[in-house]
């Protein structure tokens, strides 16, 4: 009943309550509150992927509802609902289910929808969609890196390895703010 309201009434507010009203149905919880308190993606390993398919979905809504020029403002909502279900979906995987392997699966998906995001943010000259995007795919390049230090063997160059920390975080701020601003730049152009 809300995405009907939505569209006839053309409002992005009600759109909004309809597809959190989805999620909810699906079992994704979006409230901060709950996504702190009791959302477990590893207790339930199909909430993951059902998070996952619900925001591909919404992205094959998007380029079709884009394809027969219906309701095209819309497409924004949907593509962040979308970026924060499928990072957060498979950044809380990849946490997870380290023990079964099936993390390289959550590393091709987040790797997929950071390079799609990248390409829409850039389409749609969404700095927001480009934002969240960047920081979802350093968190998810982060854990990856991590994952694969745990299995070499660091007891020589351990010491190294915490004095290059600062060095690494403080480059990567300086490389998000030139990502940021080379964003801006080519929107302007």
């Amino acid at each position: 009943m809300s995405f009907f309201c939505a569209y006839y009434f053309d409002n992005k507010s009600v759109l909004t309550i309809a597809i959190t009203g989805l999620a909810a149905y699906v079992g994704l919880s979006v409230s901060p509150q709950d996504l702190l308190n009791t959302i477990n993606f590893h207790q339930d390993q199909t909430l993951s992927y059902s998070a996952i398919v619900l925001g591909v979905l919404l992205i094959l809504w998007t380029i079709y509802s884009n394809r027969i020029q219906l309701k095209t403002h819309f497409n924004i909502i949907y593509l962040t609902f979308a970026l924060h279900i499928i990072s957060i979906a498979t950044i809380s995987s990849l946490v997870e289910y380290f023990e079964q392997g099936i993390w390289l699966l959550f590393v091709v998906v987040l790797a997929a929808s950071s390079y799609y995001f990248y390409k829409i943010s850039h389409e749609l000259k969404a700095i927001s969609l480009y934002v969240f995007m960047i920081i979802y795919a350093y968190i998810g390049l982060n854990i990856f890196i991590m994952r694969i230090f745990e299995n070499i063997n660091f007891s020589d160059v351990w010491m190294l390895f915490i004095m290059l920390l600062p060095v690494y975080f403080i480059g990567s701020i300086i490389m998000f703010i030139k990502l940021i601003k080379t964003f801006n730049k080519e929107v302007a152009a």
